[in-house]
């Protein structure tokens, strides 16, 4: 029995996505490990498929190897220029190739996307929500969501201080993500009715999943994105569904709702702050400032927190800052220079792939707010992807203009 090359990509392309986000889906200790076992067995798939689809089209190792060897020489540089600073960074080594291995095997899979397949299909976005909604069906057998009367997740996990953690942002996350999926499933549906209803009521219960995570800026990004992903009728439509879901619990259960929903409690509370999030950004751009090296060429991983003698977790939550910091403008301004330049080969090659640019909406936005390098694989991934495109486009021109040049020679 062959397999099929389109099964075998969109697989691929579920499982990079799955890798990144199953993580985000634990309530309790109790569901750590077999979700670490989950995502290993996503890691072995996009292992196999990359093997599978190297033997396929061996012409594109080379463009894989590539970028496999600069973001290696990238990362080990900013090591060594952060151990020019600070000689102790030996904890940021496994992180930082862990990182490099699991950023570029996500943009090497969507690379080996065929000509005329788009980089995420529907058959993939699918997959994604069955895996969602297989994660549900394990969070509530393990007691991590409560769905008599009010549901709402319930967490059993603390903080490295040991504070109870009554929210999750990667709860919000996890099921934005597919409430965006099902949101370009439906803008996109071209089938009967009962395929438009079913992406509907997804996209309604994932949004509220989302909701109840209590990460708010996660969820209002998932709602956005959403929006965007849904052309006007079914955007109307789905508002119109909203609000009168919202006046009807307003009307009937406000208080009950209000004193239950940690994202209600955390809107609502006027005095509570950013976290620290407006403090470590003023600190990146104070650092930016006063150290214009960094600026320019970067200082390296971990340099924000030895410079202001922070724990390892307090970081810029900004990737974009973090990544300037890490390995400067120069590095950082070709990195998206290219990637800007790859989209639109992209879209000659693969059609518009609405699934992969609003995931990666989605994914860009969450990194600006509370992001960082060590665990942006999904974005990385889409940034190395779309780089190796903009790079053979550059390429292309040039030996296009040559092959001009050689012609005018020649009359």
């Amino acid at each position: 029995m062959k397999l099929s090359p389109s099964i075998v990509s969109d697989a691929a392309a579920f499982a990079c996505v799955g890798i990144v986000t199953v993580a985000w889906a634990s309530t309790a200790a109790s569901t750590i490990a077999p979700l670490a076992f989950v995502r290993s067995a996503l890691i072995a798939i996009v292992a196999l498929a990359l093997l599978f689809r190297v033997a396929k089209c061996p012409f594109k190792l080379g463009v894989i190897a590539l970028s496999s060897i600069i973001m290696t020489i990238v990362a080990i540089v900013s090591i060594v220029v952060s151990g020019f600073f600070y000689p102790s960074p030996s904890e940021f080594v496994l992180p930082s190739m862990i990182w490099v291995g699991l950023s570029v095997s996500i943009g090497a899979s969507f690379y080996l996307t065929e000509s005329g397949d788009p980089i995420l299909s529907g058959r993939a976005a699918w997959m994604y929500i069955y895996f969602a909604l297989l994660i549900l069906i394990f969070t509530i057998s393990q007691g991590g969501l409560v769905i008599a009367g009010v549901p709402r997740f319930v967490f059993d996990l603390t903080t490295s201080e040991g504070v109870a953690i009554n929210y999750s942002q990667g709860i919000s996350k996890f099921y934005g993500l597919a409430a965006v999926f099902s949101a370009t499933l439906l803008s996109r549906s071209t089938q009967r009715s009962t395929i438009r209803f079913t992406c509907i009521a997804l996209l309604m219960l994932f949004l509220f999943l989302s909701f109840i995570g209590g990460g708010r800026g996660d969820f209002g990004f998932a709602f956005v994105v959403s929006l965007l992903a849904l052309r006007f009728i079914y955007a109307a439509m789905f508002l119109g569904v909203v609000f009168a879901i919202g006046s009807f619990y307003s009307n009937m259960v406000g208080d009950f709702i209000s004193s239950n929903f940690v994202l209600f409690d955390r809107y609502l509370a006027l005095s509570y702050s950013l976290g620290m999030r407006d403090t470590l950004l003023l600190d990146s751009f104070r650092l930016l400032k006063d150290e214009p090296y960094c600026l320019i060429f970067g200082c390296g991983f971990g340099f924000f927190q030895n410079y202001f003698n922070y724990a390892e977790d307090l970081y810029p939550h900004n990737v974009l800052i973090e990544t300037i910091i890490s390995f400067g403008l120069c590095t950082t301004g070709a990195l998206a220079f290219l990637a800007a330049k790859g989209i639109k080969r992209v879209q000659r090659l693969h059609g518009s792939s609405p699934h992969f640019f609003f995931m990666a909406i989605f994914v860009f936005s969450l990194s600006l707010k509370s992001g960082t390098i060590a665990t942006s694989f999904l974005l990385f991934g889409c940034l190395i992807f779309l780089a190796c495109h903009g790079a053979l486009r550059i390429v292309e021109r040039k030996n296009s203009v040559d092959k001009i040049a050689k012609v005018q020679k020649i009359v």
